[in-house]
């Protein structure tokens, strides 16, 4: 097989694998400080110290477990509060050393086991739970079942009820020896003249509907729209209306800006929206109106001054002169 084939060089790249313990990650609270701790624990038992101290420096770890310095930061000081790591700084220049409490150790494994423990018991009390719930449902169910069947044939026995008909129409029915009802032909010929009578009805009201509309109403404009149509006609008491309330405004002129507006929204009703035209108009020439007023009584007011300032200027001219 050739040097520089895949599997060699794969090979070659997993010539240092490291254990991982899946019980460290559990007591630590996390993957990261559980590899750093089965590490520690890899070397703790390689070390050549009687109590088992050993030490790293921060880029062997970065190198055996691919932690970066903060996730080691991090792992060392989750470590340290459980009492699981200790940690010291030996020689000249200094190193960190590192070892395990085995004891603290041992007891936090310990506590893991028995909290996996309970859980296990209770999950086997949960299951027993639920399978003697579901076993009592299932009783209840056939106990169900049985009494809807047997009230289900029972009902099915008796004969069904007559059909809902009119209430002008007398229940005269006539049952059969198998139990079902039927209708006599009398029952039949009244319910034929209601239904002749309905039809009737109803082909009367289409009848209205269809007949030709009164103008300015919205069934003679037709189909809703946004502007108003050219051969609409106003109902001929909105000049009189207008006249009485509002006699500044000209309807004629109002209906032709009117008939060029166009709105926003569609409208069916345009009597409605002509006499809103006519009041908006009301309202529009009573603030010009106003406004004139306003203006004219400025330019009084303006020019009385100015008059005041030449009277002033002329006797000031008088004094003066010798």
């Amino acid at each position: 097989m050739p040097t520089d084939s895949p599997i060699n060089l794969i090979q070659a790249l997993l010539q240092r694998p490291i254990s991982f313990n899946r019980a460290f990650a559990d007591i630590a609270g996390g993957a990261i400080p559980g590899l750093f701790l089965s590490q520690a624990w890899y070397w703790s038992q390689r070390t050549q110290d009687a109590e088992g101290w050993f030490y790293k420096t921060q880029v062997e770890w970065e190198e055996e477990t691919a932690l970066i310095r903060s996730e080691q930061d991090r792992a060392r000081l989750i470590l340290k509060r459980l009492g699981i790591m200790r940690e010291k700084l030996r020689g000249q220049p200094a190193r960190l050393w590192y070892s395990i409490d085995y004891g603290m150790l041992q007891t936090r494994l310990q506590d893991s086991a028995n909290k996996i423990a309970e859980s296990c018991k209770l999950d086997c009390r949960i299951q027993q739970t639920t399978r003697a719930n579901t076993g009592a449902s299932n009783l209840r169910n056939s106990e169900s079942s049985a009494e809807i069947t047997t009230e289900t044939t029972f009902r099915d026995v008796r004969p069904p009820k007559p059909p809902q008909t009119h209430p002008s129409v007398a229940h005269t029915y006539a049952e059969t020896p198998e139990g079902f009802c039927i209708m006599t032909p009398e029952v039949e010929e009244q319910r034929r003249q209601i239904k002749t009578e309905a039809q009737a009805a109803r082909k009367t009201k289409m009848a209205v509907w269809d007949a030709d509309p009164l103008p300015g109403s919205s069934i003679a404009t037709g189909k809703r729209s946004t502007r108003c149509p050219p051969g609409y006609m106003f109902d001929s008491s909105l000049r009189a209306w207008a006249a009485e309330r509002y006699p500044e405004v000209d309807v004629d002129e109002a209906i032709e800006a009117m008939r060029d507006w166009e709105y926003k929204t569609p409208r069916s009703d345009w009597n409605a929206c002509l006499r809103t035209w006519i009041r908006n108009e009301a309202k529009q020439s009573s603030s010009r109106g106003h406004s004139r007023k306003t203006v004219t009584k400025s330019r009084s007011v303006v020019d009385e001054l100015f008059a005041e300032q030449e009277e002033h200027r002329y006797e000031k001219a008088r004094n003066v002169t010798p």
